[in-house]
């Protein structure tokens, strides 16, 4: 891993505004007034689960942390909730007649939160709300005839993909300005994609399909690219993902998983991870954690990137009790929600706990996605401590 030298400014001539204490264990040795940011995961709490009786198809977190939606093919098919209480509070912000009528199957929110999508069984198979207004509205600029079954923005929302059962659709890409959505034809796959992913450069969306060759990688211009990794899965490819900033792509394989070094085309594979058969899967904010949702019994594994291979770390308190179906995590990492098949509670939330960590051990592009400020008094390695959150800090790196 790349470490750098952060170079604090005033954000461009932005002030600097307020503080927020922030109790964390430290890191590292930490001097009184030394610059600092919150990394890594330390332990997953379980925490009491939300009041959801169905099992969920899809769930995604707004970014500022505040709104979980889950997706059902049983009514009711859309429900969020409010996820600044303990346990979450299930809300209504859609009148009932903006609601779907049928399955949902995925859900996914744009960069900033202001749009929700929500892909359906039946007609009209895909809605998109405007989250900025209460309660929220449904937008129609996408008119599809066959059911949505993964629906993904790429990081800054400028493009909206998703994948159909039919074969002369299975994946579209539309370009986003406002409400406008324009077709962005695509190169097709020969079966069906499981599951999709944009790398985080914005110039790729990868497949993950049904039958071989398992994986095709598009240009957002929609061309496909021939070749895109060294070794190709050996089956079924249902979960695909990146990490943060690109580096490291994520392909099931078989029982188990491939990690590649993502930085060049095509991509090195550079070890397998017998997890068992997967769900779901993403990194968590610093990209310090893979997390994975599994079919059988651990049904969560979490593993520690810094390692090459992998190493596998259990500090999760409470495993959920049955298969892990779908992941998601806000966007600063101090919350996971898994969801899993068949039995109550369905949500499992986890509260993540991080360390403080001297700003001079940040990791390229780590903090950027984190919460930085500075140490009031002196704290010792592994022992607690404050940090004072900073905001309107402008990071740049050398």
């Amino acid at each position: 891993m790349a470490f750098i030298r952060p170079i604090i400014k005033g954000g461009g001539g932005t002030e600097i505004q307020g503080a927020v204490d922030i109790t964390e264990i430290a890191g590292s040795d930490i001097s009184a007034g030394e610059l600092v940011f919150l990394a890594g995961s330390g332990n997953y709490t379980k925490l009491e689960s939300p009041s959801n009786t169905i099992s969920t198809s899809g769930i995604c977190i707004n970014l500022d942390g505040t709104r979980l939606t889950t997706t059902s093919t049983s009514s009711p098919f859309l429900r969020i909730f409010d996820i600044t209480t303990t346990p979450y509070t299930a809300i209504t912000p859609i009148s009932s007649g903006d609601l779907p009528e049928n399955d949902a199957l995925c859900c996914c929110y744009n960069q900033d939160g202001s749009r929700l999508v929500v892909g359906h069984y039946g007609s009209p198979y895909l809605t998109i709300y405007n989250t900025t207004v209460n309660p929220y509205t449904k937008i129609t600029p996408i008119s599809i005839s066959t059911h949505v079954r993964k629906c993904k923005y790429n990081n800054n929302g400028t493009r909206l993909a998703f994948t159909t059962s039919s074969s002369d659709s299975y994946i579209k890409m539309y370009t986003v300005s406002g409400d406008t959505y324009s077709l962005v034809p695509q190169s097709l796959p020969a079966s069906q994609p499981y599951d999709i992913a944009f790398d985080p450069k914005g110039e790729h969306i990868m497949l993950g399909l049904a039958n071989s060759p398992f994986l095709q990688l598009n240009n957002i211009s929609g061309s496909k690219i021939n070749d895109p990794v060294d070794i190709l899965p050996s089956a079924a490819c249902s979960v695909v993902f990146y990490n943060h900033d690109g580096s490291r792509f994520i392909a099931q394989n078989g029982n188990g998983i491939s990690v590649y070094n993502s930085s060049t085309i095509p991509y090195i594979k550079l070890f397998d991870i017998s997890t068992g058969l997967v769900n779901d899967g993403l990194y968590n904010q610093d990209s310090s954690r893979l997390i994975m949702g599994c079919r059988d019994y651990p049904y969560l594994r979490v593993y520690d990137t810094s390692t090459i291979p992998y190493t596998e770390i259990t500090n999760i308190n409470d495993l959920p009790e049955n298969s892990c179906f779908r992941l998601t995590m806000s966007y600063d990492g101090t919350k996971l929600i898994a969801s899993q098949s068949g039995i109550s509670p369905y949500l499992n939330v986890y509260d993540v706990t991080f360390f403080i960590q001297k700003m001079s051990y940040a990791p390229i592009k780590l903090v950027q996605a984190n919460r930085y400020g500075y140490c009031p008094e002196a704290i010792t390695a592994g022992e607690s401590g404050v940090m004072k959150q900073l905001f309107g800090l402008d990071m740049t790196y050398e």
